[in-house]
């Protein structure tokens, strides 16, 4: 959870919309876990909208109230109110606490343990917080590690600068994103990736690494209902939050979003890629064919581009596109969280990784930052239609 200072009486608050954590698993799925505020443990409560009861201290309180209303937040102990966005410009950023775990027991679930004795909510312990501290303290001391984060600024766009201005919230550079420890483990793993010879096996790990950091960075949050972590753009933005979570970046047997559990379907992919097979339906059950005998890709070629600048004449048999949709998705500011990291070790490979930044004025989108209108966006999608029309075989 990230904390400020109160303006008024100077103690520190934690920006809790509420002080929940998580919803009760097994035979505990009809109440909350809720953080309690007085001794900071984790327990279980019937209604985290009423009054509760602290099993630990015996704090009574309502953990639907937080210290976060809309964009202000208040202090529990002299009610002082401000602005979250100028509390974090006035006091030169903010600081990051850790609550709470979810933890997942491999030896438990090996024994054969009851679920909720394998997998459940706690509070954050000495040990917990030692080795964040111990993370931290690899980040100052390991430099050679810094050549392998993005060196990149954010660039102001629409995304960034006017739906949800992040800068207001202290965000300058793409690594603000990430605390330390997130930083440690990323960092590791794309030097382990850029060790490695066989570049076909080097750029499939790093296709991996690339798909998981969508899961980790500070703008990720839990879902409190569904017990699971949720993406960066699960908003297709870029969206600051006050309280997030820290995934497991290498990831255990549970979990979601984490290289290991990546890796996995990367690895089917190639696995099916070498040996295709067409599912159907037979006498109303799903079946499998047998394995063709050409692998996907032996004969095929991957071009990046504007594909307005096709020429070709009646010579496709298809197009398959997912055309953009008006202002609903800047395709290039996203790509850019992925592409600054990407570029670390593609940039000496591929010409489009030589820039800062994806491309702009190219996107087919209607961008009010760069004055690009709906307008705008009707006529270059009518240009890239066309020139599919024109390829397409006329049959």
């Amino acid at each position: 959870v990230k904390e400020l200072d109160c303006v008024d009486c100077g103690a520190t608050v934690p920006l809790f919309k509420d002080y929940r954590v998580a919803k009760g698993r097994y035979e505990n799925d009809d109440k909350y876990n809720v953080l309690c505020p007085a001794c900071e443990s984790v327990v279980l409560v019937d209604d985290w909208r009423s009054e509760s009861t602290c099993s630990e201290c015996h704090h009574k309180w309502i953990p639907k109230q937080g210290t976060v209303s809309g964009s202000k937040y208040a202090c529990p102990d002299c009610g002082a109110q401000y602005a979250i966005t100028d509390a974090i410009q006035e006091q030169d950023g903010f600081n990051l606490r850790l609550y709470a775990i979810e933890y997942y027991c491999p030896t438990c679930d090996d024994r054969g343990l009851e679920r909720s004795e394998v997998k459940g909510y706690k509070s954050a312990e000495a040990f917990d917080k030692a080795l964040y501290s111990a993370a931290e303290q690899e980040w100052g001391t390991k430099q050679e590690l810094h050549s392998f984060v993005p060196k990149e600024a954010i660039p102001a766009g629409h995304l960034t600068s006017e739906r949800n201005p992040i800068f207001d919230h202290g965000y300058e550079d793409w690594i603000d994103m990430f605390n330390q420890r997130q930083l440690v483990c990323l960092s590791t793993l794309i030097q382990s990736i850029d060790n490695i010879e066989d570049s076909d096996l080097r750029d499939l790990l790093l296709l991996t690494f690339s798909d998981s950091l969508m899961f980790q960075s500070t703008f990720t949050i839990y879902n409190l209902t569904a017990n699971k972590i949720e993406g960066t753009f699960r908003m297709n933005s870029f969206v600051p939050q006050v309280e997030i979570v820290e995934n497991n970046v290498w990831g255990t047997r549970a979990g979601r979003g984490t290289f290991s559990n990546t890796f996995e379907k990367v690895r089917r992919a190639v696995e099916y890629a070498s040996a295709p097979t067409e599912r159907y339906v037979a006498d109303g059950e799903t079946a499998e064919s047998a394995p063709f005998d050409q692998p996907i890709g032996e004969q095929s070629s991957v071009y990046q581009g504007d594909m307005r600048g096709i020429t070709d004449e009646n010579e496709y048999d298809a197009v398959i596109t997912d055309p953009p949709y008006y202002d609903n998705l800047m395709y290039s500011e996203v790509a850019d969280y992925f592409y600054v990291w990407q570029k670390i070790l593609l940039e000496d490979e591929y010409e489009c990784f030589q820039y800062e930044k994806t491309p702009r004025a190219e996107s087919i989108v209607t961008n009010p930052f760069l004055e690009k209108t709906e307008d705008d966006f009707e006529s270059e999608l009518h240009e890239a239609f066309t020139v599919i029309h024109r390829a397409l075989k006329n049959n």
